[in-house]
Order: C-alpha cells, then sequence, then structure tokens
C-alpha cells in the first residue's frame, strides 16, 4: 500500500507491506533507511524504492516501488487588465497557475473571487495565493496600473439632430480636468466648458450657427499612475450642416 508526496519536494510519501508465506517472523530492509526494520515507513521523498523481506530461514523477497509526486504548483504569470480611467475600478487580474493537483482555490488580496479571474481593482499592488486540492500553496503578486486617458478632438461634425456626431468635443470617457473655448471668425467667444462633457451643439445663445470653420482652444490635466500630464491643442473645428 503506497501513499505518494502530498506537494513537490516533500517527504511524506508512506509505504506498507503486507506478506503471507514463509516460515516465522519477518525482517525488513528498507533501501533508503537501513535501519528501518518495520513493515510500514513513512517520511519517504519521490524517487524509486524497494524493501527486502527475509524469513526465519533467510528466504527472501524484494519489492520495488516507486513514490511519486506532483509537479510543482507555481502561479507563473499575473497578468493585469488596466483600470479604464484615473480613479477608477475596474481593473482585473488574472493568474496563470501550473503544477500541483487540480481544483485550485485563490484567495486574492482585497478580493471576495476564488476563481482565477479578480475584479474590481483600483490602481495598487495585490497578491494572490493559490491552493490546490492537496493543500499546497503558490503566492504571486502583480501591479494594476491606470490607462491613461486618449484624448481626440474631430475636425468636422454635423449638429442635425440625428444623434451621429451632433456635437462637438473631447472622444475620452474619462472624467479629466479639461477647458475649451470655440470662437468664431471675429475672435469672440461663442462657447465655452470646464467638462470633457460638456460639448458643443453648435448653437451660440440658444440660436443654430452657420455652416463654416470655427477656432477652437482646449487645454487638459491628466492625473495617472503618479504621472501629471498637461497638453493643449489649438486647431479648427468645421461645422457641417
Amino acid at each position: 500500500d503506497l501513499t505518494n508526496v502530498r506537494c513537490f519536494g516533500e517527504r511524506n510519501g508512506s509505504a506498507q507491506v503486507m506478506v503471507t508465506g514463509g516460515t516465522g517472523a519477518y525482517t525488513y530492509q528498507w533501501s533508503h533507511d537501513q535501519n528501518q526494520s518495520d513493515p510500514f515507513v513513512n517520511n519517504l521523498p519521490a524517487g524509486d524504492h524497494s524493501v527486502r523481506i527475509l524469513d526465519e530461514n533467510n528466504c527472501e523477497l524484494t519489492l520495488n516501488f516507486t513514490i511519486t509526486e506532483p509537479a510543482l504548483l507555481a502561479i507563473e504569470e499575473v497578468i493585469a487588465t488596466l483600470v479604464t480611467c484615473p480613479g477608477g475600478s475596474d481593473g482585473q487580474l488574472e493568474a496563470l497557475v501550473t503544477g500541483g493537483t487540480t481544483p485550485y482555490t485563490f484567495i486574492w488580496e482585497e478580493n471576495r473571487s476564488t476563481s482565477s479571474l479578480a475584479t474590481g481593482y483600483a490602481k495598487g499592488t495585490y497578491s494572490v495565493k493559490v491552493i490546490d486540492a492537496n493543500g499546497c500553496e503558490a503566492t504571486n503578486s502583480q501591479n494594476v496600473e491606470e490607462a491613461i486617458p486618449k484624448v481626440i478632438l474631430p475636425n468636422a461634425f454635423t449638429p442635425n439632430g440625428d444623434r451621429l456626431n451632433d456635437t462637438f468635443g473631447p472622444t475620452t470617457p474619462c472624467d479629466i480636468v479639461f477647458r475649451m473655448e470655440i470662437y468664431n471668425r471675429w475672435g469672440e467667444v461663442i462657447f465655452s466648458t470646464n467638462h470633457a462633457s460638456t460639448q458643443w451643439d453648435g448653437t451660440f445663445q440658444g440660436t443654430p450657427v452657420k455652416s463654416g470653420k470655427y477656432t477652437y482652444a482646449a487645454s487638459w490635466v491628466i492625473e495617472a499612475n503618479n504621472l501629471l500630464i498637461k497638453k493643449s491643442q489649438r486647431s479648427e473645428i468645421q461645422l457641417i450642416r
């Protein structure tokens, strides 16, 4: 009767011999420990072993056996998905595990997930522990970073009420520090905003302006991953009706 090693590198395998026949009492000689004379041994490492059995007439029997062990349990990699916007909490972590004995259970830092995927993370460094069916453990950690928003200002829009390209403003879905002014051909400010989500609808004081080119000046500040990014842009927008 054999019991294999529980976790890679441990010495907790065991073997028990049950013998019939021969004469009188038996003696046992184990390959891993010549001082061991019992029919049961433990603390065996993985590998090939043997036991020599002699009876009172020195009749002998040799049995060969192998104790196995699972492959080393390891979290080879933790894959991080960026937080969509600075200050958000939609980052994800996924642990890639090899070795051990399935099924696995995962313990994530600051998360209740017990699977290989954990969601809802803000920027930071987080650890994960995996426990296999034999109770073997492995740990790893990964850093979750924030995506740096891309601020794109189109060069034309069509405020005709069809809900397609009806307004002009930055395309970023993130809440950033943003300011923009739009001027007519005489340099008069006809629209201004301090919010990226507030866009120009092609009107001035409630009245639609004419088709044509208008000048805008925009500036924004992004704070992500402990970086402060300041940018500005001055260009023209084509209003098409």
